[in-house]
């Protein structure tokens, strides 16, 4: 029989293994079977039969005069020989995969570990290069003022706390100083002030005048174009006139020394205003007109310098009243 501790082969009746001393009594020697494998199914097959009584697959006859022992159950007494007490079968030795510390320490194996080195090294030296590389292009070695962001140049502090000239203190009217920086008064003020509109009443007659001149020697040969760029020039120039008239409202007069010319250059804005009417009603039935040479009475009516035109007469007095009303110095009144 077999130890089932060891594997050797043990004398039947045996009660402790020859080999490693095991305790046998409770192992059960089992009777060797005679007969022989069916080939194709693999069942016992009897002595004498010839057929397999499993799958009937026809038998080879047995060899000899005697029972063949089954294959695998006991080899040696099958060939007639005898198992020799005492002989042990050793189970094989299962290898491990993973090698020992001495296998490791071994020079071949050493050698095995150099190419992990190799890529380590690589990796270490790859690193180094980026790493190095990216340092030296942010920090220009070989120009170290490349990021310097001081001045280079030293700054001008000569006028350092100077705050510049004054020429005017805050809440003074700008210009209202004289040629020689003294300050002007109320009433020097409100002389200049009437001054500017005087001139301004001159330069709006003299277009006014133009106006007036085109429209009555062009009614009758300019084109319907020509005479709607003569009214829209007229329409503009009275927005001028009325405009020029608001802003001398708004001069003050109160200390009373120049109420006077305030009231002399009103007048002359109004009769240059009804002049001005005057003019573009002319203008105005000018472009009415299919053809305005057939209605001369009707568009010189109000500008024909003969039969005392409204135009005419405003013109005539504006005239007079605008070289007699200049506005000049005056003592202040107390």
């Amino acid at each position: 029989m077999i130890c089932p501790n060891c594997g050797s082969n043990v004398p039947d009746g045996s009660a402790v293994c020859p080999a490693c001393r095991a305790d046998l009594g409770m192992t059960v020697s089992m009777p060797r079977q005679e007969g022989r494998w069916c080939p194709n199914c693999g069942a016992l097959v009897g002595e004498g039969d010839e057929v397999c009584p499993s799958c009937g697959m026809p038998q080879e006859p047995a060899c000899g005069d005697g029972a063949r022992a089954v294959d695998g159950l006991a080899p040696r007494e099958a060939r007639g020989e005898e198992s020799p007490l005492g002989e042990t079968h050793s189970i094989p030795r299962i290898e491990s995969a993973i090698p020992s510390e001495e296998e490791l320490a071994l020079p071949s194996a050493q050698m095995d570990r150099l190419p992990r080195l190799r890529v380590l090294v690589l990796a270490v030296a790859c690193a180094l290069v980026v790493v190095g590389g990216g340092v030296v292009l942010i920090t220009h070695p070989w120009d170290p003022a490349a990021n310097d962001i001081r001045a280079k140049e030293d700054a001008d502090t000569s006028m350092a706390g100077f705050p510049g000239l004054v020429k005017q203190l805050q809440g003074q009217d700008a210009g209202s100083g004289s040629a020689s920086g003294a300050i002007e008064s109320g009433d020097e003020r409100t002389l200049r002030l009437l001054g500017d509109v005087w001139g301004q009443l001159g330069e709006l007659s003299e277009r006014l005048d133009q106006s007036q001149d085109e429209l009555v020697s062009g009614y009758a040969s300019s084109s319907s174009d020509e005479l709607l760029a003569g009214k829209a020039r007229a329409d503009q120039l009275s927005i001028d006139i009325s405009n020029l008239i608001s802003s001398l409202s708004e001069i003050d007069v109160t200390s009373g020394t120049y109420a006077e010319d305030k009231q002399n250059l009103t007048t002359l804005g109004n009769w240059l205003r009804n002049r001005m009417d005057a003019v573009s009603a002319g203008w105005a039935k000018a472009v009415s007109f299919q053809d305005p040479s057939q209605h001369a009475d009707e568009i010189l009516s109000t500008v024909s310098a003969d039969g005392g035109a409204p135009a005419e007469s405003f013109k005539a007095l504006f005239d007079q009243g605008y070289a007699q009303w200049e506005p000049k110095e005056r003592p202040s009144r107390p």
